[in-house]
């Protein structure tokens, strides 16, 4: 499981060494340190989570300008349809006029006198009219809805050109916010280095004391088996007469004491980048690659080892795996919790934001993004 930075930064200054005590002001300056890296991981997932949020409403946008686009197509369209039929009804019209003209009152008349009654001779003379005045009502009908296409392209076109100023917008602010982020990891790495090189002064320190201290003491254990030498020597000195071999007692060695090593950071020889959530939300617009771990591109579990580590191994199925043997694995999202592994299929891990949302490595499509868990497989904490 991993570890809080707060609960490594304890146990390192815990290493078990018989040495004076260091002066309380570099302890006051590590806590200022910590305090420090802690606010600038807090400012990092604030900034990451605002990032994400404009991301999501800069696809949506460009989603919608991409529509009106299509629909702007659509109508283009459908405005050229009508033309060609409005041509046809024109030149049809055309074409039943003049050839009343060319027939004259020949024809026309004929058809008109032809009747066999008073209500026959009408309704030919109704039909004739009508068959003007239909061809006419159609072209009219026809310019109609060609004249409201028209106006539908205008309005559309109008739209996109809004559409555009917010996507334009919404592109600048999150290039704001992308340096925004990378100044913030900047900030935060630097602060991390920082407390590094103080804890290693804080160790060297320590160990220091300690070999001074072994050192004292060996000398005064030299010193006393001194005085003991010259004790027995001043007794034989006394007792020569009585035996002219006098034993002189062997100075004790002592083994030279040496101070324990203090223990190595990070798990299976690799130091994870720090921050775990903080650092993948750091990661958020970043390009998906298959089989790369950072610092500029990811794969889904690449990214989970970026912000942790490999304690759990390097891909989804070392991860599953380990989390099923150490009997962490969790069946259900209810169980997860914030910063958790999520896997929303054997071959497929982010990590778990809580309110059914992760950040991961998407696609080569979408890149490093946060997004609402569409399944669920399993999970664990790291």
């Amino acid at each position: 499981m991993n570890l809080s930075r707060r609960a490594v930064i304890a146990g390192l200054f815990t290493l078990p060494l018989a040495a004076a005590s260091i002066a309380s002001t570099p302890d006051i300056a590590r806590a200022d340190t910590a305090d420090q890296l802690a606010a600038a991981s807090a400012q990092l997932e604030s900034l990451g989570a605002e990032l994400s949020a404009m991301q999501a409403s800069l696809a949506d946008a460009t989603s919608e300008l991409e529509e009106t686009d299509y629909q702007i197509e659509e109508k283009a369209a459908q405005i050229e349809e009508q033309r060609i039929v409005l041509e046809e009804k024109q030149t049809q019209l055309g074409g039943l006029m003049k050839a009343s003209y060319k027939s004259g009152g020949t024809s026309m008349l004929d058809f008109v006198l032809s009747s066999a009654s008073f209500e026959e001779l009408v309704t030919r003379v109704y039909y004739l009219d009508s068959i003007s005045e239909s061809e006419a009502a159609a072209i009219s009908e026809v310019r109609t809805l060609a004249e409201k296409l028209e106006q539908d392209k205008l309005d559309l076109e109008d739209k996109k050109a809004d559409q555009q100023v917010q996507v334009e917008s919404l592109q600048s602010q999150v290039g704001d916010y992308q340096a925004r982020v990378a100044e913030a990891q900047e900030v935060y790495n630097s602060l991390d280095a920082q407390l590094q090189a103080e804890l290693e002064a804080q160790r060297n320190a320590e160990i220091q004391a300690a070999l001074d201290a072994a050192e004292l003491q060996n000398q005064q254990d030299q010193n006393q088996s001194q005085g003991e030498q010259n004790q027995n020597q001043g007794q034989g000195d006394q007792n020569q007469g009585q035996d002219q071999t006098p034993q002189l007692p062997e100075t004790p060695q002592e083994p030279e004491q040496q101070p324990e090593t203090p223990p190595s950071q990070g798990s299976g020889g690799h130091t994870p980048s720090g921050g775990g959530v903080a650092t993948a939300l750091a990661q958020v617009g970043k390009p998906y690659v298959l089989g790369t771990a950072g610092p500029d591109t990811f794969d889904c579990s690449g990214l989970v080892c970026y912000s942790y580590g490999y304690a759990r191994g390097r891909t989804t199925y070392q991860m599953i795996n380990s989390l099923k043997s150490t009997g962490d694995w969790k069946t259900s999202m209810s169980q997860l919790n914030y910063g958790d592994l999520i896997f929303t299929s054997s071959g497929h891990v982010g990590i778990y934001l809580g309110g059914g949302q992760l950040v991961h490595a998407a696609t080569p499509a979408v890149g490093v993004v946060v997004a609402n868990v569409w399944a669920f497989y399993g999970g664990g904490p790291y």
